[in-house]
């Protein structure tokens, strides 16, 4: 039946992608994540903190 051949393609193919999806995310995360992670947070904690400094003094 061809039917039921296409509809275990499709979900084949879905799963399929999502593994490969999933794979390059965590790939793609780890690699940015040690570059990104060490400049976001400087900067992050500076922005954050200077911001709330001057919320904290304000009140």
């Amino acid at each position: 039946d061809s039917r039921f051949d296409s509809k275990l393609d499709s979900k084949l193919e879905s799963w399929l992608v999502t593994k490969l999806e999933s794979w390059l995310v965590n790939k793609l995360d780890s690699k940015l994540d040690s570059k990104l992670d060490s400049k976001l947070d400087s900067k992050l904690d500076s922005e954050l903190d200077s911001e709330l400094d001057s919320k904290f003094d304000s009140k």
